[in-house]
């Protein structure tokens, strides 16, 4: 049986300078490790880890997930996690700076999967399928030739390796994308590719773009052009949340992003998130994270006390 806690890591907190250089264009590294073990840690890249060979734990977002060959975890920024093997555990990694998806978002506007599998919070939706995705040897054996070449290029460092890394992090992430979409998807005889499916999808890219103002259930009906019935429906088959969860989570997210990356007040970021006021994004970054949004802050920038927040 795994521990019921891990011990923090050694570094708790790997900022995005560890490995992303501010004056360099490369926003996509990855590397490849054996053995591997890992305390609690967070940090402010996503990251993408590929289980190759080995077992054991995952722990992650306040759950423990046993892991083995052939699995997929995507862990956003800001998230406590860290690995228990009970067999060595070989992996890659893959970081991609915040940056890399905005630089790529017309690329990644083109993958149907994108926004339910790399921008909702792990909070809502389809807790285990929503950051882990199980892949068979053949598929698997897909991505290693394109891992293997973005870790080749991880010494270097050098700019001009910058175009190659990105199309391969792009590669791979469109891959696990189409899994995705196929695994949780299409599981029914209701086509992806159907008008309604793509009306949603739409609702989602307004919610992203909207999430500071005052989105109303009415608003996305009419964007879908179908019932609300309809819309609650469709939005639960494709995102496994609700709309109103959706947009809370997307909400929440940048509401995170904003306490960590700006001076910002609390009751300015309420209201640049769309929130009625301060008390009303404590009540809900409180319910999901467990903490207050100034705590989370705090924790963010002085990593090392929280312990001390948690006391």
């Amino acid at each position: 049986m795994p521990p019921k806690t891990l011990p923090y890591s050694n570094i708790v907190h790997w900022y995005s300078n560890y490995f992303f250089n501010p004056s360099s264009p490369i926003l996509a590294r990855a590397f490849y490790q054996e053995n591997y073990e890992a305390g609690m840690h967070i940090h402010d890249f996503y990251e993408l880890n590929f289980i190759i060979q080995g077992q054991g734990y995952h722990y992650f977002n306040n759950g423990c997930y046993e892991i083995g060959k052939n699995d997929i975890f995507i862990i956003p920024p800001g998230y406590w996690h860290g690995y228990y093997p009970t067999q060595s555990i070989k992996l890659y990694h893959i970081m991609l700076h915040k940056n890399f998806f905005i630089q790529y978002a017309k690329e990644m506007s083109l993958l149907p999967a994108y926004p339910i599998l790399l921008t909702m919070e792990p909070s809502y939706g389809r807790e285990a399928s929503r950051y882990y995705l199980k892949l068979n040897d053949k598929q698997m054996h897909t991505l290693i030739p394109q891992l293997e070449a973005i870790a080749v290029l991880y010494p270097e460092a050098a700019d001009d390796t910058a175009p190659m890394a990105h199309s391969l992090s792009i590669y791979i992430l469109s891959y696990i994308c189409r899994i995705y979409k196929e695994k949780y998807i299409c599981t029914s005889n209701e086509v992806w590719e159907n008008s309604v499916s793509r009306n949603i999808l739409k609702c989602i890219n307004y919610i992203q773009e909207h999430y500071g103002e005052n989105i109303t259930l009415d608003k996305l009906s009419e964007l879908s052009n179908v019932s609300r019935a309809t819309l609650f429906r469709y939005f639960l088959k494709l995102t496994g949340a609700t709309p109103i969860n959706y947009l809370n989570a997307f909400r929440l997210s940048k509401a995170r992003e904003m306490l960590s990356q700006s001076d910002m007040s609390v009751a300015d970021i309420a209201a640049a998130c769309g929130f009625y006021d301060s008390s009303h994004l404590n009540r809900f970054f409180s319910r999901t994270y467990g903490c207050t949004p100034g705590q989370h802050r705090k924790l963010m920038r002085e990593p090392h006390t929280q312990q001390q927040i948690k006391e």
